[in-house]
């Protein structure tokens, strides 16, 4: 179960990685909302 879990978050991770990228020097985000959107992803901030 453990293994499974881990490989979940691990395709998940990898998902996200595809259109964020995180400066952490920065701290700043960069999202392709373009590639976000065109994949059928809603993006929201609050």
């Amino acid at each position: 179960m453990e293994k499974l879990v881990k490989e979940l978050i691990g395709d998940r991770l990898l998902e996200l990685s595809r259109y964020v990228v995180m400066d952490i020097l920065n701290k700043t985000m960069i999202i392709d909302k373009t590639a976000l959107t065109g994949a059928g992803y809603t993006l929201v901030t609050h």
